[in-house]
Order: structure tokens, then C-alpha cells, then sequence
């Protein structure tokens, strides 16, 4: 999901996740996504898990929205 960019609107499991830069910039226990090291678009909780938070699992649909 390279190219996407920090302002998308990143949804799944019916929560709405925040970009994040990193897991020290996001306060303790919130969700966020960002771009890993292989270039894919990931979901996470700081200190947390967003499999156990959220209910996800891999394969999970999702939805970005690019906004103009």
C-alpha cells in the first residue's frame, strides 16, 4: 500500500485508525496505521493488540479512502 497518504481514512472491524509514524508517538493503548518495513499498510495499538482490541485477524477486509 505504498503511496498512501497520512490524512487516508483507514477502517476496519468498524473502527476508524489514525496514522501513526511510530508506536512512540501514539499514546498508550490507541489504535493506528501505518506503512511497515515491507511497504504494507498496518494495523496496531500501542502497548496493545489490534487482533485482541479490535477482533482482527490477517485476511480481515479493510477500506482506505484516499481524500483529495
Amino acid at each position: 500500500m505504498r503511496g498512501v497518504p497520512q490524512n487516508a481514512h483507514v477502517s476496519a472491524a468498524g473502527e476508524r485508525f489514525k496514522h501513526g509514524e511510530s508506536f512512540g508517538l501514539v499514546s498508550k493503548g490507541d489504535g493506528f496505521w501505518f506503512i511497515n518495513s515491507v511497504g504494507l499498510l498496518e494495523l496496531a495499538v500501542n502497548r496493545g493488540s489490534a487482533a485482541t482490541t479490535y477482533g482482527l485477524a490477517v485476511g480481515d477486509p479493510g477500506q482506505v479512502q484516499r481524500l483529495n
